[in-house]
């Protein structure tokens, strides 16, 4: 039996051996074959849970294809690799030995990255003469998060949806490496670990390498206590959990199982904390530690001291109220992102009335704003709205709307 990791080992070489997701798949390949530095989208974004397919898809698109693959990740993006050296990497559609180039930003949801530095990451990438691929775990938080702005936009972002892998998809996966190993292994065994993974395949082989090690035969009752993963911790139900859990390290336990980042539990927290405390003394302990806690997390995003995120974890999992005195109840979704994304959404569609204005007047965009409401008392004239929208579009005539209104 190979002692090399089998995850690794059994990595998908070409496209069609990527177990699942056939749809996924699909969508891939169509925006890939069609994609050109002058069309859009320019970027994809793969999202869904771990170990679906996400990254392997990339690779052996790439390998297949004879593509140089270009990854970022946290543990290069900043260090090996600068925004600056990355702006030279992508301005050219191949490499020195004149192999085709392919982006892939992994897990762009949890990159330990500035605002201002996404913010260039973004505009860098939207110049690239090469493809570019992000990844996700957690949709919630590319649609709640004012940074990932840019890939809710689905005419420079083509999403597409990975769902989890199916059992008996899995199995079959599991048997082929059984017997690729030479190992035998019962039908009820594969089921079991099938099943405990939950739709996560790379779960799935690293538990049958495990149970697998120094053995040439594996019984049901060596895997009877097979670990069952919780992968249905989302937003709501983390908070719900930590909100009522008996003690600090069962709440930390939730916290770092959850397939969401901490900010966004975070602000669940600060939203629901005046509901779930009781009486107003422990709604202000409870909210003191958890701006404490916030703190604490800007500080390590803010000085990449990302030592300091245990701090922020600890803190978020304080309650002052025992356990016996709370009562479920409905969670509110955080006002923060509710408001931050229309400001958000506002704010762009202005800046992209004020280019347009700008360049007609032949003026900056900060005097341009200034002659916009100008532009929003005439758009009333239904023929002066008329030629505002043919000249300059309907959405640059929307946004005036938003300016009478205000």
């Amino acid at each position: 039996m190979s002692s090399e990791v089998w995850v690794k080992k059994y990595a998908p070489k070409r496209v069609e051996e990527i177990v699942g997701n056939k749809d996924a798949k699909e969508s891939f390949l169509s925006w890939i074959s069609s994609w050109s530095p002058t069309k859009r989208p320019k970027w994809a974004l793969l999202v869904g849970p771990p170990g679906v397919g996400k990254t392997s898809l990339v690779y052996a698109y790439a390998r297949e294809n004879g593509f140089e693959l270009i990854e970022l990740n946290n543990e290069n993006l900043g260090r090996e690799i600068t925004l600056d050296k990355l702006a030279e990497l992508v301005s050219t559609s191949s490499s020195l030995f004149a192999r085709k180039k392919i982006v892939l930003v992994e897990s762009v949801e949890v990159l330990h990255l500035r605002d201002s530095e996404m913010a260039k990451l973004f505009e860098t990438l939207e110049k690239s003469r090469v493809p570019v691929v992000f990844t996700a775990n957690d949709q919630d938080a590319i649609y709640s998060s004012r940074r990932l702005y840019p890939l809710r936009q689905q005419e420079r972002c083509a999403h597409i949806a990975f769902s989890r892998i199916r059992k008996d998809q899995i199995r079959a996966r599991l048997k082929q490496i059984c017997d690729a190993e030479e190992i035998s292994v019962s039908s009820n065994v594969l089921d079991l670990i099938a099943e405990s993974a939950q739709g996560d395949l790379r779960a799935a082989i690293n538990d049958l390498q495990a149970f697998c090690s120094g053995e040439v035969s594996v019984r049901e009752s060596d895997v009877q206590n097979v670990y069952t993963r919780d992968t249905s911790v989302n937003a709501y139900k983390a908070v719900l959990d930590i909100l009522l859990s008996p003690s600090i390290a069962t709440a930390k336990n939730v916290l770092t199982s959850a397939s969401v980042d901490e900010e966004t539990i975070l602000a669940w927290l600060i939203e629901n904390i005046p509901d779930y405390e009781k009486p107003l003394e422990n709604i202000y302990r409870a909210s003191l530690v958890l701006s404490r806690a916030s703190t604490f997390g800007y500080l390590a995003t803010r000085l990449n001291r990302y030592e300091l995120k245990k701090y922020m974890l600890d803190l978020m999992c304080y309650s002052p109220q025992p356990l016996g005195e709370k009562r479920y109840k409905k969670l509110n979704f955080p006002a923060r992102f509710k408001y931050s994304a229309r400001s958000w959404e506002v704010r762009m569609r202005l800046i992209a009335l004020a280019r347009v204005l700008g360049a007609y007047l032949h003026t900056s965009r900060k005097d341009a704003l200034r002659q916009a409401p100008f532009f929003a008392l005439m758009s009333q004239n239904p023929k002066f709205g008329e030629w505002f929208a043919k000249t300059f579009g309907d959405e640059a005539l929307e946004s005036l709307t938003l300016l009478k209104k205000s």
